[in-house]
């Protein structure tokens, strides 16, 4: 353990004492930034940065592309690559190389990091968690998307490394390991996840099924399907002409329909007597008429 401990704080030192003059360099250059444009780029940053403190932002945007079916593959991948960089940055780097930060090794540097940022981090400082969270996310994305617009994602990477050495919680040494780290995810994420679709594609079962063609959309429709369905069970749909609310209504609409029947029984039971009687008058006329045409033709 003892060993191990030596040979961490050994490479913290060695970057320190490595690149002293290239992380200076960069750090006072953002740092002339800062004075020259006083507060102007100091909300700007923060807010990039927040968008990567625990990944939190960054796997939430993974999952909810998981979530529809035409960006699942991109999401997967992605959410692959932020796993590996977690594994490779936060489980192994970080507690083997132990690189304090910069505000805990340099008065210098920790007045400037008291007045952009002033909010400490207990971690490691190298390889920077952000650079790798976010280039592992753009690294995955960029290579299951359309390249021509998904290498957009690679401004949304660069800015997330310049903002932690800005607000001078990284050196930039850590934020370039940290984005290699994050891109060598990417691809990762990227080649697990072509296996994981070719092993899919070659079995059809009911998760296969559900996994390539079911999204938050389908799911959606299905519940407002069932709760449609339902109601129509739960109403039935009125018969025109007829409120059919109770049984007194039922029954109250059945006499009515049975008087009216009576009532056009009558009718014609009336239309037929008159019928008859026309035809009986019509007759007797038919054989009066009969009759004089005879007593003319005897006289």
């Amino acid at each position: 353990m003892n060993i191990l401990n030596i040979l961490s704080s050994s490479a913290g030192i060695w970057l320190d004492e490595t690149f002293r003059a290239f992380d200076h360099a960069i750090l006072q250059a953002f740092r002339d930034l800062h004075e020259s444009a006083g507060v102007f780029f100091d909300p700007f940053f923060k807010f990039i940065t927040y968008l990567g403190d625990e990944g939190i932002a960054i796997i939430i945007f993974a999952l909810m592309l998981v979530c529809f079916n035409k960006t699942r593959r991109a999401g997967v991948s992605a959410g692959v690559a932020i796993l590996i960089g977690i594994i490779i940055t936060n489980l192994i780097l970080k507690n083997v190389v132990d690189r304090a930060r910069p505000y805990n090794s340099s008065d210098e540097y920790y007045r400037w990091f008291v007045e952009v940022f002033n909010s400490g981090l207990s971690d490691k400082s190298f390889p920077s968690g952000h650079a790798t969270a976010a280039f592992a996310l753009v690294t995955a994305l960029f290579l299951v998307g359309d390249k021509r617009y998904s290498w957009l994602g690679f401004i949304f990477g660069s800015l997330m490394c310049i903002s932690r050495i800005y607000l001078v919680v990284h050196y930039p040494t850590d934020v370039i390991a940290g984005a290699l780290v994050g891109i060598i995810s990417g691809i990762g994420g990227y080649f697990i996840t072509s296996a994981i679709y070719k092993k899919i594609n070659k079995h059809d079962n009911r998760f296969t099924n559900v996994f390539l063609t079911y999204d938050a959309f389908s799911v959606i429709n299905s519940i407002k399907a069932k709760y449609n369905k339902k109601k129509q069970v739960a109403v039935a749909p009125p018969i025109l002409g007829c409120d059919c609310g109770s049984d007194d209504n039922l029954s109250g609409e059945t006499d009515a329909n049975e008087e009216s029947a009576n009532e056009l029984n009558n009718s014609l039971d009336l239309v037929n007597d008159v019928n008859v009687e026309s035809s009986v008058k019509s007759d007797a006329n038919q054989a009066v008429d009969v009759l004089n045409n005879k007593e003319d033709k005897k006289k």
